[in-house]
């Protein structure tokens, strides 16, 4: 057998808090690499495509790239018509460093939108402790 990942009779139970659902079946990942024996897998890695945005609205795109402590970085995005939250990345939701995190958002067309973005410490996400940056893009 060529996969290493848990069978789909496990079901959602079979998660992990760091890495998430598709935990690692250990044993088959360890004979894998042991014997170096991989026929019968693909000989090269499927390609994914991008999956479209299913979005009659406008889109804003928000681009973040973190810093070295990419727990620390927090954003909001709020619609300043209504003053009401449209979508937001909490402390922690972040966990890769120096990693660009893209999220895409439907929000209504012909309003206006205010990006606040936060670094719990204090000191930024740019120069000191990584190259971390954001970019909103919006149509």
């Amino acid at each position: 057998e060529c996969s290493a990942v848990m069978p789909e009779q496990y079901g959602n139970n079979v998660k992990n808090d760091f890495v998430g659902y598709g935990v690692v079946n250990a044993q088959n990942a360890l004979a894998l690499l042991e014997w170096g024996d991989f026929s019968g897998c693909p000989s090269s890695a499927p390609t994914m495509s991008p999956t479209p945005l299913d979005c009659s609205e406008d889109v804003v795109e928000i681009r973040i790239t973190t810093d070295l402590y990419p727990t620390e970085t927090a954003w909001f995005l709020t619609d300043i018509c209504s003053n009401t939250e449209v979508a937001e990345k909490l402390l922690g939701d972040y966990t890769l460093s120096n990693y660009e995190y893209i999220t895409f958002i439907c929000v209504p067309p012909g309003r206006e939108y205010s990006f606040k973005i936060t670094d719990e410490f204090g000191d930024g996400i740019c120069c000191n402790f990584g190259d971390g940056s954001y970019n909103i893009l919006y149509n």
